[in-house]
């Protein structure tokens, strides 16, 4: 049995610490192995820091509870027929979660990709989609451009990119603060190609506003009943400057179904209004190849040194060994 989940809360990590060894490590260390459910999402099941992550949290787990029950504290989400669909059938996995295919991986915050994590943590699943899913009725084909809040967001980014104000940076309230690393790879994934993009800011210190260029467009997430009052304050400076500022208003946290919708879609409007298509990846794939390229390029390397080691050691070994019936001794030469 599992720890029932703890009531829902919002925690982050900096993601410029995630993959530094000693950050994992103390994970590992303030985690209890034998009460934790790891989840483990891929949707191609080949991304090579999720299965790293898996390989290493997996042999701990292992030696907490051993090799027959370890597959019970894993969790995958993928696409049918990936390799990590294929690994956690194989391993055991307490369930594997298979998505919709035709959903690109920054888009599918609403899939499973986002939902299981959701329900894990204890929030109302069929609460946050009902959210989404109202924000996805004030979004349909023929309602005008000012009253579709999708597509008004997505005009106000696209537009104000075109006009120099590129930077697009994210103030959310404290609760929320996560959400602003979301909608960052949304915005940098999707609309950065080609030459062009909207820069997305997330997670900066609100400045004075003479410390902000006219390359600036800002957007408040304002959570109702957070501690928003210093933010408030900074915004408002903001905009009486001048600087062009969103207000998106929150009325609870599951108004974040909502903003999932309206920042996928602002997204995409954006992406048309700049020209460019916001939903393949060139640069994300190339720079997943490069990865892959840099680290078999290692391996091989450590195999070389290996390899080369191993003669090194077997040649000038200063110790015996023995040899059919024959016992010699191999020492290292005198340097004088």
């Amino acid at each position: 049995s599992f720890t029932t989940p703890r009531p829902p809360r919002s925690t982050l990590f900096p993601s410029a610490t995630l993959f530094r060894p000693a950050w994992v490590k103390s994970v590992a260390y303030a985690i209890d192995l034998a009460q934790t459910l790891f989840l483990v999402s891929s949707k191609s099941g080949s991304t090579t820091e999720p299965n790293m992550f898996y390989a290493y949290f997996r042999g701990l787990v292992e030696q907490a509870v051993g090799p027959k029950a370890a597959g019970r504290h894993f969790i995958a989400v993928t696409d049918p027929g990936s390799s990590l669909a294929k690994l956690g059938e194989e391993q055991g996995f307490r369930q594997v979660f298979l998505n919709p295919t035709d959903l690109g991986g920054r888009y599918s915050v609403l899939s499973y990709f986002g939902l299981v994590p959701a329900a894990v943590i204890g929030l109302d699943v069929l609460k946050l989609i009902a959210r989404a899913d109202q924000m996805r009725g004030r979004t349909e084909p023929g309602v005008p451009v000012r009253d579709d809040p999708g597509a008004w967001l997505g005009t106000v980014m696209g537009a104000m990119s075109q006009k120099g104000r590129d930077k697009l940076t994210l103030v959310t309230s404290p609760a929320i603060r996560s959400f602003g690393l979301w909608v960052e790879q949304l915005i940098a994934e999707s609309t950065g190609k080609e030459g062009s993009g909207i820069i997305p800011v997330a997670g900066e210190p609100l400045l004075s506003p003479e410390n902000y260029g006219d390359d600036r467009l800002f957007a408040y997430l304002r959570l109702e009943g957070d501690e928003n009052a210093q933010i408030d304050e900074a915004i408002d400076a903001i905009g009486a400057s001048g600087h062009p500022v969103v207000r998106l208003v929150l009325n609870d946290i599951y108004d974040v179904g909502a903003e999932f919708f309206r920042w996928e879609m602002a997204t995409a409007v954006a992406g048309s209004i700049m020209g460019i298509n916001p939903f393949d990846q060139p640069n994300v794939q190339a720079a997943k190849d490069m990865t892959e390229s840099v680290l078999a390029q290692f391996e091989s390397s450590r195999s070389e040194e290996r390899r080369v080691g191993k003669e090194c050691r077997a040649r000038w070994s200063p110790y015996p060994y023995k040899k059919k019936h024959n016992t010699t001794h191999h020492t290292l030469p005198n340097p004088h």
